[in-house]
């Protein structure tokens, strides 16, 4: 548990060695597509999202605490309502 809990510190602050912040992986929302059942909301293990009660849509609130590489808010969201880059990109920041 203790391992992963710092792998999961190490992919936010650095990725293979890449600092964070110049890594353009987090999600956008597509508000016009949502559907407000808030699977992207539970399913992100980083607390990426902040959720809007007015409109009922997730706001990317903290786009870095997003782990590199995944995607599971995506896979969870019925309407295809979260888009990332194509994973492609990662392989131009890859140092390793």
């Amino acid at each position: 548990m203790f391992n992963n809990m710092v792998s999961q510190f190490l992919s936010m602050s650095t990725w293979r060695g890449v600092p964070r912040e110049i890594i353009p992986w987090y999600p956008t929302v597509i508000d016009e597509l949502c559907n407000g059942c808030q699977k992207c909301f539970r399913m992100c293990p980083t607390k990426v999202y902040e959720w809007n009660e007015e409109k009922s849509v997730p706001i990317v609130r903290d786009p870095l605490k997003c782990i590199v590489g995944c995607s599971n808010c995506a896979n969870a969201c019925p309407t295809k309502a979260i888009m990332f880059p194509p994973i492609e990109i990662l392989s131009s920041f890859e140092r390793f």
